[in-house]
């Protein structure tokens, strides 16, 4: 009896061995090494069987590069004899792959072992006669042992693609193996992971600030290793959740209770605060309902962290504080007040600031910064009535210059409102320009005593350059403006002024035929996008650039969906009449002038209307030329009169001069006309050039070559010999350029490419 349990003992430690080895290190030795000469064995998958020792190893040998190395879990071993030299091992374990492998697996694997008692003088003392070894699995693939195709799908699945184009057999399947994996894990580990779960990538040392350092940084990055639904990045460094796992986090999340979600939004929101992201930490702590950190974030990351938020989401969070709270933070609420002026109507953002002010406690004495703000949010208010701004920035400048104090920048952007050509706003009416430019321009400077990092000298610089611009003087223009579109800007104002210089220079270069230096614009644009801090610039960016290539470039289909963008309305005040005469423009463009609205012409702005002067005459030189085009001349000519006759109390032509090619049939009825002779000869002596997209013709290598050779008057033949290729292929290739030219012979090709510099390299 005692031999029995000796040799039960034994046979469970070598069946243990076999299976631990095996799966827990890939390693199938020990398993080889047991194999009897007369050794059956059958497998898991279809046609998995063999016999005899030759052919058993030779089929595990040929699977060993499928084998890797993964968790088992809740084995259990049985063990009894069948005979005094038989004994029958069953094993069965839960084995789940490693992450770093990039597989997913989870499934039992259930083994059968025969031993028989060895021949005497045997390296080994027990032989396997009999094997069976199977995993519990139905994805096995003709030839495999181990399920590598399916495992590895399985980490596809989880890091590449999104849940949404997830099947629903497989999002289920998957659902319940993160479930496991989650409930598997130690309660702490479990918290931490609730806590990551609202941020959208995150890093060990942000999970150790989460979970107040209980855990230490080596423990944390062992745990996200070991776990297959945590993705890393080791570009950016960061984890992030697969999406099934942060379905299933957020809906336990959701199911703590209101004060533990509290605790948590609010630890959250700190970590955001601390490391420059206050976006995200005032909606944390918006969430959190903890005004404190929501102020904070405001405080520290002024518009920017409001961005996300609607006017009405801000007005509300600012009703809801208490008086103490907004004298604590004032600045913060100034802030959120400065947010309404931009998205709101000005009454609203008045009555939000007279509201701000009663509600301070009697004995609260303001700061000469609260002065300062305060002032400046009237004199924003009256935006864009220079006159009426003046008076409250020399207040506030005073208080400045005598208190040695300044206010936020952000305050600039109530002056600037994102409009990307100042007089596109401040132009106010004919006859007006000279004295809004002197006054824009007093408002600078006292910006630049009342704001940090507002310097009064280059923003008249870009003015005098734009309202040069304006009245056709193109080199003082150029000469002023040119710098400013220069890649390298180092701070937000001269990230600012390069979108104002976008919205001026392409005109002046192609009417100065310098056609080469026009096509490097749109890489300008797209670098300074990407550098532009306010979502409103960017707005307008996007505005200017689509503006620009209604007016110097030729049609092309992208108008079209251009066109369906500026069909709806612009989300903020300030950007509305440049998106209406950009979508005016682009009706011009496209031929779809019965779209215009013809009922009678823009009128003279109001004190407090954004549209400008710059405005009305776009948008009249647009109806003027719906008007010829719809037979409607006697009706266009008055109008276009009109327009002539304002523009000469400023020098203003340029809007017109843009227009000439367009406005032709009016501009030669008026050639002999003595009162507008002058003008229509002034307009006339401008030359604007149009040009193909750039980005509209691209060309392989072998297409430039061709091209080429067309610029320098070859032949087809001569293309050939230069190229070493058939003369049928040059003419095959050359039917592509006309396509891609949208012309149909070589000459036509000769003109385009004179006019667009040929093309762009495929890359």
């Amino acid at each position: 009896m005692m031999t029995d349990k000796n040799e039960k003992r034994r046979i469970e430690e070598l069946t243990r061995h076999i299976f631990c080895q095996y799966f827990a290190h890939a390693d199938m030795q020990p398993l080889l090494d047991h194999l009897a000469q007369d050794v059956s064995w059958l497998g898991a998958g279809k046609d998995m069987k063999a016999d005899g020792y030759g052919e058993v190893s030779a089929r595990f040998e040929r699977a060993r590069e499928q084998l890797v190395p993964t968790k088992l879990s809740r084995d259990e071993c049985r063990v009894r004899p069948l005979t005094h030299d038989l004994w029958l091992a069953q094993f069965t374990c839960f084995l789940e792959t490693y992450s770093s492998y990039r597989m997913i697996l989870n499934a039992h694997e259930r083994g059968v072992i025969i031993y028989r008692r060895s021949a005497p003088g045997a390296a080994v003392d027990w032989e396997i006669t009999y094997l069976h070894a199977s995993i519990a699995y139905d994805k096995l693939k003709e030839g495999e042992m181990f399920a590598l195709t399916e495992s590895t799908r399985n980490y596809r699945r989880v890091h590449e693609v999104h849940d949404e184009v997830v099947p629903d057999p497989y999002k289920e399947e998957l659902y319940h193996t993160v479930r496991r994996n989650f409930e598997q894990q130690p309660e702490p580990y479990r918290q931490l992971l609730l806590s990551l779960t609202m941020f959208r990538s995150f890093t060990v040392r942000q999970a150790g600030f989460l979970c107040d350092n209980r855990l230490s940084c080596e423990e944390i990055t062992a745990l996200f290793n070991s776990s297959s639904f945590l993705p890393f990045d080791y570009k950016k460094g960061t984890y992030s959740f697969h999406p099934l796992f942060k379905t299933l986090l957020r809906n336990a999340f959701s199911a703590l209770p209101q004060e533990v979600q509290s605790a948590l939004l609010a630890k959250a929101a700190a970590w955001s605060l601390a490391n420059g992201e206050p976006s995200d930490a005032l909606g944390f702590a918006c969430r959190a309902r903890n005004n404190e950190l929501m102020l904070q974030a405001v405080s520290k990351g002024g518009l920017r962290a409001l961005f996300d938020f609607s006017a009405d989401r801000v007005t509300s969070l600012l009703h809801h504080l208490a008086p103490e709270d907004r004298a604590r933070h004032l600045g913060a609420c100034q802030l959120m007040i400065l947010y309404i002026v931009q998205s709101t109507g000005l009454a609203t953002a008045a009555s939000e600031r007279e509201s701000l002010t009663t509600s301070l406690p009697r004995d609260y004495r303001l700061t000469p910064q609260e002065w300062a703000a305060f002032w400046v949010l009237k004199g924003i208010s009256a935006v864009p009535d220079l006159k009426a701004m003046l008076p409250y920035f020399r207040r506030a400048r005073s208080i400045c210059e005598l208190q040695q104090a300044k206010i936020p920048r952000d305050f600039f952007e109530g002056v600037t409102r994102a409009v990307a050509g100042q007089l596109f706003l401040y132009y106010r009416g004919p006859g007006q320009l000279q004295d809004n430019v002197r006054d824009l321009c007093e408002i600078y400077d006292c910006c630049s005593a009342i704001m940090e990092g507002v310097d009064a000298a280059s923003w008249k610089q870009v003015l005098l350059g734009e309202a040069a611009y304006i009245t056709g003087a193109l080199d003082p223009s150029y000469d002023l403006m040119a710098r400013l579109s220069l890649i390298g800007y180092q701070n937000d104002d001269e990230r600012e002024q390069a979108a104002i210089s976008l919205s001026i220079l392409p005109r002046i270069l192609l009417f100065k035929g310098r056609v080469q230096e026009f096509s490097a614009w749109t890489d300008y644009y797209n670098v300074l996008k990407r550098e532009i801090n306010s979502p409103v610039w960017k707005m307008d960016l996007d505005i200017v650039a689509d503006f620009i290539s209604a007016l110097l470039e030729l049609p092309t289909d992208q108008m079209e969906q251009t066109l369906e963008k500026y069909l709806k309305q612009s989300t903020y005040p300030s950007l509305r009449p440049s998106w209406r005469s950009t979508r005016h423009r682009l009706v011009l463009k496209l031929n779809r002038d019965a779209t215009l609205d013809l009922t009678g012409p823009t009128p003279i702005p109001s004190a407090t209307a954004f549209s400008s002067q710059m405005n009305r005459m776009y948008d009249n030189i647009a109806l003027v030329i719906a008007c010829g085009r719809l037979g409607q001349q006697e009706k266009g000519m008055s109008l276009f009169k009109t327009i002539l006759d304002e523009a000469a109390l400023d020098g203003a032509i340029m809007p017109v001069v843009e227009h000439a090619s367009l406005l032709k049939p009016f501009l030669d009825e008026l050639d002999g006309d003595p009162l507008y002779q002058s003008v229509v000869t002034q307009i006339r002596q401008y030359r604007l050039i149009q040009v193909r997209h750039a980005q509209e013709v691209i060309l392989t290598p072998r297409e430039k070559n061709i091209v080429a050779g067309v610029q320098e008057g070859q032949t087809n033949k001569q293309i050939a010999a230069d190229l070493y290729l058939a003369e049928v292929t040059v003419k095959k290739i050359l039917s592509t350029i006309y396509k891609k030219y949208e012309v149909t012979n070589r000459s036509q090709l000769q003109a385009a490419l004179r006019d667009n510099n040929g093309g762009r390299s495929a890359d």
